[in-house]
């Protein structure tokens, strides 16, 4: 059986992970729209 503060990190790390790309492609459609 798989420890669950374990399981909690795996999905505080994968948010954060996600959170950064969100960011990151929020940049660059900011960029690619400025004239």
């Amino acid at each position: 059986m798989i420890n669950q503060s374990f399981m909690e990190q795996v999905v505080r790390l994968s948010n954060s992970f996600t959170n950064n790309v969100i960011g990151w492609l929020n940049q660059k459609v900011h960029m690619s729209k400025k004239p």
